[in-house]
């Protein structure tokens, strides 16, 4: 479990900084949906055209098929985090990775553990592949 504290806007995956806290979290999710939708109508291009092999089209469903699962994760993650009382959460499911971003202005460690167990139970992603990023 790795704990980060967000120093630097700059280094956020959305493409222009957000003025107010909670418009990071809808914003972050807003640009997930696009980028995710995205990939599938790629995968979807490879899957309907008549030109591509078996191959390609197995690689291409099975692909469509883990961007669905994470986002599954990502959203039952998100959820539960909120139940467990912060204000909200963005999860980033790739691979064996996990950043979550944690509305709060500091995560005592007794938190950062729950939150860390939790996101591992939920993706089954190991905890030392777990980064949690508190965000005020």
């Amino acid at each position: 479990m790795k704990v980060q504290k967000e120093e630097n806007e700059g280094e956020s995956t959305l493409k222009q900084p957000v003025a107010d806290d909670s418009d990071y979290f809808v914003e972050y999710r807003l640009e997930r949906e696009r980028s995710r939708g995205h990939q599938i109508q790629l995968l979807r291009e490879i899957i309907n055209n008549t030109n591509s092999d078996a191959d390609n089209i197995k690689k291409a469903q099975e692909q469509m098929y883990v961007i669905s699962n994470n986002l599954q994760k990502e959203l039952e993650v998100e959820s539960l985090i909120r139940a467990k009382g912060f204000r909200d959460a963005v999860v980033f499911l790739e691979g064996k990775t996990v950043t979550a971003v944690i509305q709060s202005n500091a995560l005592n460690q007794e938190d950062a553990i729950k939150i860390t167990d939790m996101v591992s139970r939920s993706t089954g992603v190991g905890q030392q592949n777990i980064v949690i990023i508190p965000k005020s």
